[in-house]
């Protein structure tokens, strides 16, 4: 509710209150579209906002529909640097339509944009989620052993085109791709 929002930075702002804060937000149609509630959010205090893009492939986008697109991220972050906050940008691998090109396709986008940090988790199945109905379906799912189900580790599932070892080593290979780049580094020094 932007209305609410700029109420709320309005009286943070006046009322002087004393915090750091940060916020978690949509690309396509949040309060990080505003450029006015941007400069009060800076002013009340904020120091960070996590967008959640997935993937940087529109297929895989549009599988999971996720309503948000790699252009609309990149806009968005660009008006969230000008107010001089910082971004964490959430990826994931190994949803419905990933190749091995579509996992280098996300991680050179998060690459090629401003943010300060990212997450790259891989896709995990729930009961009652389309991915996980998807993974049933397509007799994709190795185990149900809720103990191997973590985002940082071997996936649960396997594509015939592509393994769970495969996302895991892009996993791994997007983490150090993205925070060992000599830019990064000297930016963070």
């Amino acid at each position: 509710d932007l209305k609410r929002s700029h109420e709320l930075m309005d009286q943070m702002i006046e009322h002087k209150i004393d915090l750091t804060w940060s916020c978690t937000d949509h690309a396509s149609s949040g309060i990080s579209r505003d450029p006015e509630l941007l400069k009060k959010m800076k002013r009340a205090g904020c120091h960070q906002i996590r967008l959640g893009l997935e993937s940087a492939n529109l297929e895989i986008l549009k599988n999971i529909r996720k309503g948000v697109t790699p252009d609309q991220v990149i806009r968005t972050c660009a008006m969230i640097k000008k107010e001089g906050m910082k971004i964490v940008l959430f990826l994931l691998l190994g949803l419905p339509g990933e190749t091995k090109e579509t996992m280098q396709e996300t991680i050179e986008f998060a690459k090629s944009i401003d943010v300060d940090y990212i997450t790259l988790g891989i896709a995990q199945p729930y009961v009652g989620t389309p991915f996980w109905d998807y993974l049933i379906q397509n007799n994709y799912l190795r185990t149900k052993d809720w103990s191997q189900y973590d985002p940082t580790k071997l996936p649960v599932y396997n594509y015939p085109h592509l393994s769970g070892e495969e996302i895991l080593k892009a996993h791994y290979r997007g983490l150090r791709s993205f925070y060992l780049r000599p830019s990064y580094i000297i930016k963070q020094g």
